[in-house]
């Protein structure tokens, strides 16, 4: 009854130190190898089958490290045109592969809590008009390797504070500081909360798209997420949050700083673009 989508491209070349990559381990030496990130996507896949997802598909999207892989458990959709990543075209292409009804969409890099799984797919055969949104927690570098190593999972001892007077759950890299300043933005212009970055989980109806334009073109990673929410209320969608089962996302490197800031600079101006009178042009794929 129920499928997932992931979207996936490799980072760096499975031997290669993120030092030489412009990535960075806020944590510690860049001692993590381009391998951490395909191993975050098996431990991705079979959180999803465990929490009972019959159908993972993975879509590895202009990968320009590897163009093909493969990954147990799940099929895999190697697709490159020679142009740059994005989440959400990879997304949309493995929406149009799945066989079941009702969708997960999500990241490598997110731990699946079956829980959540199993309410997502009873409230949305209740509920078709909805939009189910997961609330994301924040795994330490050591929890990460102790799951990777030992496939022990540690009791998670969530933090409540305040950023920004927003409520935080988790532990959240401080280079999320600009996404913490403009959830204000976005929830005071559009009516949506966008502080629990949602694109790493969201279940749906396949059918939704018949009425859903889907945020094609959003390039790199995130904020396709806004743009697909945005769009759904305006076709009279509602969101359901749920706040008491967390994915999980798993620790890996970050781009340093400046590289971060400039492509989140990119896509504001992308969603801009798409709010002055893109968000009905034609789909891709």
């Amino acid at each position: 009854m129920i499928s997932a989508v992931i979207a996936y491209a490799d980072r760096m070349p499975l031997e290669g130190k993120c030092r030489y990559y412009k990535l960075a381990d806020p944590f510690g030496p860049p001692i993590l190898y381009g391998h951490h990130f395909r191993k975050l996507l098996h431990l991705s896949v079979r959180s999803l089958l465990k929490a009972g997802v019959k159908e993972v598909v993975v879509v590895n999207y202009n990968n320009h490290f590897y163009s093909t892989i493969s990954v147990p458990g799940a099929k895999v959709i190697n697709y490159s045109d020679g142009g740059g990543f994005s989440e959400w075209d990879a997304k949309y292409l493995g929406i149009q592969k799945v066989a079941n009804p009702l969708i997960i969409t999500s990241n490598a890099d997110i731990y699946h809590n079956k829980r959540l799984v199993l309410k997502c797919k009873k409230f949305l055969l209740r509920n078709k008009k909805y939009i189910f949104q997961g609330t994301k927690c924040w795994l330490s570098k050591r929890q990460t390797l102790k799951l990777i190593r030992r496939g022990i999972l540690e009791y998670y001892r969530g933090e409540v504070k305040s950023v920004y007077g927003w409520p935080v759950c988790g532990v959240e890299p401080l280079s999320w500081g600009p996404f913490f300043k403009n959830a204000r933005h976005q929830q005071k212009y559009y009516g949506i909360d966008t502080w629990k970055n949602s694109g790493d989980f969201q279940a749906f109806h396949k059918d939704a798209l018949k009425k859903i334009q889907y945020p094609l073109g959003t390039s790199g990673w995130g904020h396709g997420d806004i743009e697909f929410r945005i769009r759904a209320k305006y076709a009279g969608y509602r969101e359901c949050w749920n706040r008491e089962f967390f994915v999980l996302h798993m620790f890996h490197p970050v781009l340093y700083g400046k590289i971060r800031f400039k492509q989140l600079d990119i896509n504001r101006m992308i969603l801009v673009r798409q709010r002055l009178g893109l968000l009905n042009r034609k789909r891709k794929h």
